[in-house]
């Protein structure tokens, strides 16, 4: 067992580095798929392969939450909660909560209430935006309901038929939790 292991440790290393090196020619960013592969815990063992190391619980507890995706092909019907953040390029047909952030993309389309700490519209929103921290409206964005938030953001070419509640964030966090 500990050799097939070792292979497997093995080809997820190489198969990285060989990611790190297309990415770093300027084409792009470089962001790791595998959950526990960082360069931080990859060590040397006795050969030149790298080992894949454990990420440490303190590692683990300060990653960003995890990013919930709804592809431009999926339509969900129901309410959508998340305890990171949920990236909406299909449509949603009901309430979406995060605790993080919802971005919906260009595109994308939400009929409900979307609730988070943060939230970024692209897309066309059909009902109330709750953001504790901020609402950013970018200029592809289509929004139908009413935004309740502290900061608020929009840039030209948005589409906005809503009335606009400005509220501190303890008061749109009791909001969002109601």
């Amino acid at each position: 067992m500990p050799d097939f292991l070792d292979q497997l440790n093995a080809a997820l290393a190489d198969r990285y580095a060989i990611e790190r090196e297309i990415c770093a020619g300027g084409h792009g960013a470089f962001l790791p798929r595998y959950t526990r592969l960082h360069v931080d815990t990859m060590t040397k063992t006795n050969g030149s392969r790298p080992h894949l190391g454990l990420m440490s619980r303190q590692r683990k507890q300060e990653r960003r939450p995890d990013v919930s995706v709804i592809g431009a092909d999926m339509r969900i019907i129901g309410r959508v909660h998340s305890s990171g953040a949920v990236k909406v390029a299909g449509s949603i047909l009901g309430d979406v909560r995060a605790e993080d952030q919802v971005l919906v993309a260009e595109g994308g389309r939400v009929e409900g209430d979307v609730f988070a700490r943060e939230v970024v519209l692209g897309g066309e929103v059909r009902g109330s935006v709750v953001a504790e921290e901020r609402v950013e409206v970018l200029e592809s964005a289509v929004i139908r309901g009413d935004i309740t938030t502290p900061r608020l953001m929009v840039h030209e070419g948005a589409a906005i038929d809503s009335e606009l509640h400005m509220a501190q964030s303890t008061a749109v966090a009791q909001q969002g939790a109601a």
